[in-house]
């Protein structure tokens, strides 16, 4: 019986082991595992891309060799085999009969993009010289396959590539496929010859937007140069008629240093006369963070809106950038350093490059695409705007000489390797991935200054992948590693059990519920516009007895007299219901002065008040106001009584000491009591 007792025990350990060994995070609400990746190294099987159908809901995982159809609670719908296929990279066409000598090389995902209005998957990998494919969202069923190659064919090469309007004289715009490749060198040199740099291609078979005979919807890297300038495609986004992608590449053609560089063309301009590049800056503490490693793209929240005066409707650009002399493999410090800009700069520096440019300023670029001219002094220099989309085959392409610049608002001492940002309520918030296995939580305040809040692990030692969504309400965060797709909950504010703690945490999701005195979001807290119903971590602080008149009283045990009281209280919340004092559990009714933030009432008749403890001559009471039958805020209050004094401090005639120098002498025995009160308070504090 005791063995059997002892091994029942042994299993109920064990299950506890395990129950809390997988939830080590209160943040993690669910996890999916990687079902291929059965061992501590995952990279022969990795997830690797991760984008959302915001019309649904679900999640489309890439991994090397697979892909996944995921539903919102992460369980997987529909699994696919991509790879490894008998490929062979020297192969002009390796779909080919005619290519020979194949083998099995893996699938590695470089794209996974979903094309809303075709309710189609983009999905396109190493394979066959980097081919891309159309997948239907519902089942992966393939509709439409491409034998052209469109992006990196090995591991380590990037890729960039979203949807954005193309050019079109009619509105609105059809969507095209923007995509930026790294060159690389892997198989036949005459199929890589046919990837450019940076393209616009058709939604429907990928083909040019517009290809003619010298001008072209695509940049490619001079012949002479593709071996020796390497450039790694970091980000793109759309905004505000244009298409941007964020690069590190060197500084120039005969440069050993790198830069992080935007590259843009207008979304209207077929034939590439618009396209421009510049350096994105990020400095911090007199150093210059010269590599870019992940960006955002979005809307500033009220709050940031206003501090760096813009309006809401214009983006901001969030970046992480870190110091390094390779972009991809010698980072010389571990520290991250976010960098913040306004669109509307970045706009201006563009234009005032371009203007320069046709008012003969300067020479065209960049170098490593095409010789540099002289820029040509043109009329055309007086329509030149914000809005410039390229008009003739003049001063084209422009690298000016003005970089766009930003100062560090926040570090990390890690290596950053995703971020998102998002709005709650009216503040911004990041959440900042790390090769280690950490999202740090950051709170935005002004393009200068933020702060990381808290540190959730979710797979110590595993890096952050990329891309990461939002859930349907935003209220939780979808994070990849290459063993695990989490669901991770932003906000846990239950945690935080008093005024003080809530807002002390600085978490911009969190604040004070003041009359249902619990810390939560603000849309979980009735009426929370109204104001100081919720507080939120800046701003008014918590409600606080400031005063209350008379601090305390002489207990009256012969004419059961009570005396009012007045309360003043910083930041009371507006409240027309019911409000009552508390002494201890004893209640009283109470009143609010209209328009103030005083209350006033009574306390309890000397013979409801409990007896003072044996030798003492006074008792400490809670005093409390309540608003919604909840206690909103108390402070200490002290009841006194001179006879229980005189009694015990005297000779039995009253004549002894404690009568003459205490309660003779008022005059005494108020600042004495006093001094001892402010004792007993600090001690209390």
């Amino acid at each position: 019986m005791k063995v059997y007792i002892e091994y029942k025990l042994f299993i109920l350990l064990s299950f506890l082991c395990i129950y809390f060994s997988s939830s080590a995070s209160p943040y993690i609400v669910r996890s999916l595992q990687n079902p291929k990746c059965r061992t501590n190294n995952c990279s022969e099987v990795a997830f690797t891309h991760l984008v959302k159908d915001e019309s649904t809901g679900n999640l489309y995982i890439g991994a090397t060799n697979s892909l996944y159809k995921v539903s919102p609670n992460l369980t997987i719908d529909v699994s696919n085999e991509t790879g490894p296929k008998e490929d062979n990279p020297e192969c002009f066409y390796p779909q080919d009969r005619s290519c020979t000598n194949k083998r099995l090389e893996p699938s590695y995902v470089k794209v996974l993009v979903i094309d809303p209005k075709n309710s189609t998957l983009i999905h396109c990998t190493s394979l066959f010289q980097g081919s891309c494919e159309k997948r239907m969202l519902s089942n992966l069923t393939v509709t439409f396959t491409t034998s052209k190659p469109i992006v990196a064919n090995n591991r380590t090469a990037t890729t960039v590539a979203f949807i954005a309007p193309g050019p079109s004289e009619s509105l609105p715009r059809p969507d095209a496929f923007y995509v930026g490749v790294s060159w690389t060198r892997t198989g036949l040199g005459a199929a890589r010859a046919l990837v450019p740099a940076v393209s616009s291609r058709r939604l429907t078979d990928f083909e040019f937007v517009y290809k003619g005979i010298s001008v072209n919807s695509f940049k490619k890297i001079d012949d002479l140069n593709k071996e020796t300038f390497p450039v790694r495609y970091i980000y793109g986004f759309s905004s505000e008629g244009f298409s941007y992608m964020a690069t590190v590449q060197k500084k120039d053609a005969k440069s050993d240093n790198y830069i992080s560089k935007l590259i843009r063309v207008c979304q209207n301009d077929s034939k590439f006369y618009s396209y421009a590049e510049l350096e994105l800056r990020c400095s911090h503490n007199g150093a210059v963070y010269n590599l870019l490693k992940v960006a955002h793209i979005g809307k500033p929240s009220q709050k940031l809106a206003e501090v760096i005066n813009i309006p809401r409707s214009e983006e901001v650009l969030f970046a992480m950038f870190m110091i390094g002399s390779n972009p991809q493999f010698d980072p010389q410090r571990q520290e991250s350093v976010m960098c913040i800009y306004k669109m509307r700069d970045i706009r201006r520096i563009f234009t005032k490059n371009i203007k320069s440019c046709f008012e003969g300023i300067g020479n065209t670029g960049p170098d490593y695409l095409a010789q540099p001219t002289n820029c040509k002094q043109s009329a055309l220099k007086e329509n030149i705007d914000d809005d410039y989309c390229g008009l003739y085959d003049i001063n084209t392409p422009i690298d000016g000489p003005d970089l766009v610049e930003a100062n560090g608002a926040m570090t990390l001492n890690s290596t950053a390797t995703s971020l998102v940002v998002t709005i709650t309520n009216k503040y911004t918030v990041a959440f900042v991935g790390t090769d280690k296995g950490h999202i740090h939580k950051v709170a935005i305040e002004s393009d200068r200054q933020a702060y990381p809040y808290e540190d959730v692990t979710i797979e110590q030692g595993r890096a952050i992948q990329k891309d990461k969504y939002f859930d349907a309400d935003q209220s939780n965060l979808y994070v990849l590693t290459d063993n695990k797709l989490h669901k991770m909950i932003v906000q846990n504010c239950s945690q935080y059990t008093s005024c003080a703690t809530c807002r002390g945490a600085k978490d911009p999701y969190c604040g004070w519920c003041s009359l249902e005195n619990k810390c939560s979001l603000a849309r979980d807290c009735n009426n929370y516009s109204e104001d100081l119903r919720w507080l939120g971590y800046s701003g008014k602080s918590c409600s606080k007895v400031q005063q209350v008149y008379p601090d305390k009283i002489q207990k009256d045990n012969k004419l059961s007299k009570t005396t009012t009281l007045t309360l003043n209280i910083s930041n009371l919340p507006s409240y027309t219901g019911v409000y009552k004092c508390s002494f201890d559990g004893l209640m009283t009714p109470a009143t609010r002065k209209p328009g103030t933030n005083v209350i006033t009432c009574d306390t309890p008749s000397p013979n409801e008040i409990k007896p003072f403890p044996t030798g003492s001559d006074h008792i400490v009471m809670k005093l409390s106001v309540i608003m919604m039958d909840r206690e909103f805020v108390s402070t200490n209050f002290t009841i006194f009584d001179c006879e229980i004094h005189s009694q015990d401090s005297g000779d039995g005639n009253g004549a002894g000491v404690g009568v003459i120098s205490l309660v003779s002498r008022p005059y005494v025995f108020l600042p004495v009591f006093g001094l001892w009160r402010a004792i007993v308070q600090g001690l209390w504090q």
